[in-house]
């Protein structure tokens, strides 16, 4: 005669077992919050650098006066779309919107803007960085407001110019 009890399948799991299992599952779930902890970070860095290539040559182009110089920099477009910038803008914060690119304007608008600052990346919720003033960029010459540089494949191309000729004291940038 077949004992009933020993046709049941018992499932036993020790105490020391199931603490594993669950120790397991919070190093996975930590692991991947760093993951994306550093590459954030990275992405910053990279926007970060591409800001102070952009002050130095229009700096070293506002004082050297008579350039034409083509301006072409990576942004933080890292792995995923964690922090894909889609483009560069520079906004006059005491004009309003005129031209094609409302909805970046409105975007700056909803995230609040600083008038001391001139370049903002967009979209804003993709940037650590929001924006930032760079010296010495003649903001009367752009036709729009915002006025929006499209990154393609995480570059940006600008023509940085300043004709010591016509009487320019700052420097004109424009779409390449």
């Amino acid at each position: 005669m077949i004992n009933e009890r020993s046709r049941k399948a018992q499932f036993q799991i020790s105490f020391g077992m199931i603490f594993s299992i669950i120790l397991i599952a919070v190093f996975i779930v930590v692991a991947i919050i760093a993951i994306n902890a550093f590459l954030k970070i990275s992405c910053t860095a990279s926007n970060g650098q591409f800001i102070d290539e952009l002050r130095k040559k229009v700096e070293r182009i506002w004082v050297e006066s008579g350039q034409d110089v083509l301006f072409e920099s990576s942004l933080g477009n890292g792995v995923g779309n964690s922090c894909k910038i889609e483009e560069v803008c520079f906004l006059i914060y005491d004009e309003d919107q005129k031209g094609k690119f409302k909805e970046e304007y409105e975007d700056f608008s909803n995230f609040g803007l600083n008038s001391e600052d001139n370049l903002y990346f967009y979209p804003q919720k993709k940037a650590d960085l929001k924006s930032v003033k760079i010296n010495y960029v003649n903001m009367e010459s752009f036709s729009e407001n915002p006025y929006c540089i499209k990154a393609e494949n995480g570059k940006v191309k600008m023509r940085l110019s300043k004709d010591q000729f016509s009487g320019e004291t700052l420097v004109k940038i424009k779409r390449n």
